[in-house]
């Protein structure tokens, strides 16, 4: 059997482990040169109101979230892998072991000096959609490459300039 590869969030192995009903790795991307080219992105982001009528309660409530130990095994990694290592630590007995080797690939990435998280511009979101649209046309041959080239170039361009 061969093998093959897919670029997608970490977090993601457990969930297409299970569709694939076998035990997938993860990996870095080979070839990344001196400055790596992977980077640490929250799944989830906990945010409170502007308009919250107690914003000290919620903060109090959201860093109990975040890094306390009993919390993190109530969530376990339904949010993602917990950001804090001590929370990690603490809940990694609890978790299936394809979940403990995402928690142990995002503690390894924790330890490697990386680039700060950036947010793409308006619209980039939907370059996840109109990438593997445009593949699959060169794949299934409704397109050349750079025909498909040509098209994601236009849409992609359009998402984001709006």
């Amino acid at each position: 059997m061969g093998s093959t590869s897919t670029c997608t969030w970490s977090s993601s192995l457990t969930a297409l482990s299970t569709a694939a009903g076998t035990d997938l790795e993860i990996v870095q991307i080979p070839g990344e040169g001196v400055e790596p080219g992977v980077w640490l992105q929250s799944s989830q982001f906990y945010t409170i109101s502007a308009r919250s009528a107690a914003p000290e309660a919620a903060a109090r409530f959201v860093q109990f979230l975040i890094t306390d130990p009993e919390a993190g095994k109530l969530i376990l990694t339904d949010r993602g892998v917990p950001a804090v290592e001590s929370v990690r630590r603490a809940i990694l007995e609890d978790l299936s072991p394809t979940a403990q080797r995402e928690v142990e690939y995002i503690s390894a990435l924790g330890e490697m000096e990386l680039k700060p998280t950036w947010i793409g511009p308006a619209g980039s979101t939907a370059v996840e959609e109109i990438t593997p649209r445009h593949q699959t046309s060169v794949l299934f041959g409704d397109a050349t490459p750079e025909e498909a080239a040509t098209a994601w170039h236009a849409e992609a361009t359009a998402a984001v300039t709006g």
